[in-house]
């Protein structure tokens, strides 16, 4: 029985290490997407280049520490003599979402870049592109909302000759749910001040006059001359009681 005893621990000890190197097995049941798969998929820095992809795409993590880098250069440079010039900047990040999608709200110094530049046979590549196009520790960033169109964008940048072209993996989707104090608001836009202060009920009130006043010339053409008809009968009669009070008649001993 103490031989039994004393080979129980052993036991266990050994099944216990052997069953972990098989801790990085996974099941391989498809549970469909989430959220998590999608996060797993875009963790590396850089990942690596896919079938048809002539492109590197870059994490959102990386491109968030390449963000707050330049945030500590430009606030060292606040009492520069010499402005920092945008070529200067180690990547030159291209937004290639529509222009109300990018006013809205976009990654920080990120440039509007409509897609369509590119199928121009002449100055496809603007001069900011082509001052970061194929320079040494320098990239070229396009993004969209979530790699719908960034991939062909991409390749046809570098058959366009940018070598050092670059995706943001995830798009903007991913951007905001990794980095979002990486994402811009939109600035505010500037309104004319009102030639007279209203309360706010007025001014409320106003608009749904307006609003009403467009139902009210939507309606069939029976209901309106209906409407017409019942209001001078509405008010015909306060004028009527008004002339027979006798607060009109003069005083018995006037002349």
């Amino acid at each position: 029985m103490r031989t039994a005893t004393t080979r129980e621990p052993a036991r266990r000890l050994a099944t216990t290490a052997a069953s972990r190197k098989y801790d990085h097995i996974q099941s391989t049941l498809d549970t469909g997407a989430s959220l998590s798969k999608h996060l797993k998929k875009v963790e590396s820095d850089i990942l690596s280049k896919r079938k048809g992809e002539n492109f590197t795409r870059i994490s959102a993590k990386k491109l968030g520490r390449m963000i707050e880098d330049e945030r500590l250069v430009l606030q060292e440079m606040v009492q520069a003599p010499v402005p920092r010039e945008r070529s200067d900047m180690q990547f030159l990040l291209l937004d290639i979402r529509t222009k109300d999608d990018f006013e809205q709200c976009h990654i920080c110094f990120g440039s509007f870049y409509p897609p369509v530049q590119l199928s121009k046979a002449v100055n496809a590549l603007t001069l900011e592109v082509l001052a970061f196009k194929n320079k040494e520790n320098k990239y070229i960033i396009v993004y969209d909302e979530d790699e719908k169109i960034a991939p062909q964008v991409a390749n046809t940048f570098f058959e366009r000759g940018v070598d050092n072209i670059f995706m943001l993996a995830g798009g903007m989707l991913t951007m905001e749910l990794k980095f979002l104090e990486g994402i811009e608001p939109p600035k505010p836009k500037v309104v004319a001040p009102p030639t007279s202060a209203k309360p706010a009920g007025k001014v409320l009130k106003s608009a749904c006059t307006k609003s009403s006043a467009l139902r009210t010339k939507s309606r069939p053409a029976g209901t309106a001359a209906a409407t017409a008809t019942a209001k001078p009968t509405t008010t015909a009669t306060p004028k009527t009681a008004a002339s027979k009070t006798p607060a009109s008649r003069k005083p018995a001993g006037s002349t």
